[in-house]
């Protein structure tokens, strides 16, 4: 059964390129099989179903063989931005990052499924901007859930620990959430079960080629 749970706290595939190279894609698109290689953006507030969603989709791709790369916000921060704090400028620049390697891996012919809160504008639409420079596929997928919604659901806690220790920079309650002004799709994640928002996404995904 599939139940919501909290977003983003791990590398689902530690770096690990799974399913077929992009020769065999290559080989799949002359048969009739076509795809066309992306990235997929995740974005909404902490616990609006953005992991969730991202290895559920992932799960559905490597099952048709297709070379797909999670980017998770919270892992590759760990990773790849350990020494940035929650700034704006700070969470900026980690969007920018994770945006380059989503960019180069695209580019590589591997689906990338990226989850990040990615809390501003001018960030996302300079990810947008990156990927069509490259000549890559993107298309940015807004997780509607509000603030209250995420903090009931948050089986972590961190909402009600963010609130008793008064955290700077989080993001819903003591930095702004910029919901996007032009998203490709928009799953509402704080009403809908988690299969529904899952069969939106995947039918977007197909009619978009991304599957």
């Amino acid at each position: 059964m599939l139940l919501w749970r909290n977003g983003g706290d791990k590398l689902l595939t530690n770096g690990v390129l799974y399913g077929t190279s992009p020769k065999q894609n290559s080989e799949r698109s002359s048969k009739g099989m076509q795809t066309t290689t992306g990235c997929l953006w995740l974005t909404g507030r902490s616990g609006a179903g953005k992991t969730t969603l991202a290895e559920a989709l992932r799960d559905i791709a490597l099952a048709e063989g297709r070379p797909v790369e999670v980017l998770d916000g919270d892992a590759m921060r760990a990773q790849l931005s350990p020494k940035l704090g929650f700034s704006k400028a700070d969470r900026d620049l980690h969007v920018q990052r994770v945006g380059q390697i989503s960019s180069r891996l695209a580019i590589q012919g591997v689906l990338v499924i990226a989850s990040l809160i990615s809390p501003f504008e001018e960030a996302r639409e300079k990810v947008r901007t990156l990927h069509a420079a490259n000549g890559v596929h993107f298309g940015l997928v807004y997780l509607n859930a509000t603030t209250e919604q995420c903090a009931e659901r948050d089986p972590k806690g961190l909402y009600a620990k963010a609130r008793q220790q008064g955290t700077a920079d989080f993001t819903g309650l003591t930095q702004p959430y910029e919901p996007p002004q032009k998203p490709d799709l928009v799953l509402e994640t704080g009403t809908h079960p988690l299969k529904d928002c899952l069969a939106e996404l995947e039918a977007f995904a197909r009619a978009s080629r991304f599957l």
